[in-house]
């Protein structure tokens, strides 16, 4: 070989999936000789696998944060456990009890009730939430989406007042 064909050596990639065999003969310019047609590179079958002593092994790729938040999102949307824990629910709901009057008792199917409900209200309003974050092209909600919802609850609200 002439140091030109060292200097141009090029690396041919045959994908036969999942692994890559690469050839390290140089490729040879096209010429219409017939003696040099009859040496061709030789090239690698894509439908035979290399030996498994060739084989490569599986690495093991820690997981980002993003793969455990979807995981995690998926895990909650297929779920019909509630989000808000009961403990420090029960503790708001009689917190408040407490400070409209200290005498007041609840019984524990009601606090389920109320649970319940808020945890509806706080889906409600994160799922508008994200259609107007959406609608301002983004997938993050912003302090100007609230804002907005807002405006349009209370636009709403007076219509109806209106009507009344």
């Amino acid at each position: 070989m002439s140091k030109n064909m060292k200097k141009k050596e090029t690396y041919t990639a045959i994908r036969s999936f999942p692994f890559f065999a690469f050839t390290d003969q140089p490729e040879k310019p096209a010429t219409s000789c017939p003696d040099q047609e009859s040496e061709k590179i030789p090239k690698v079958c894509s439908s035979t696998a290399p030996p498994k002593s060739n084989r490569r092994k599986k690495c093991v790729v820690k997981r980002g944060y993003r793969e455990k938040f979807i995981d995690d999102f998926r895990r909650t949307m297929n779920s019909t456990n509630l989000e808000i824990p009961k403990e420090p629910m029960k503790r708001l709901i009689l917190e408040i009890l407490h400070d409209i009057n200290p005498e007041l008792h609840i019984k524990a199917n009601a606090v389920d009730q109320l649970h319940q409900l808020a945890e509806e209200y706080m889906t409600f309003e994160f799922a508008i939430l994200g259609l107007l974050a959406f609608h301002g092209k983004r997938e993050t909600l912003m302090l100007a989406d609230v804002n907005m919802w807002n405006s349009i609850k209370t636009l709403i609200e007076s219509r109806i007042d209106a009507k009344l």
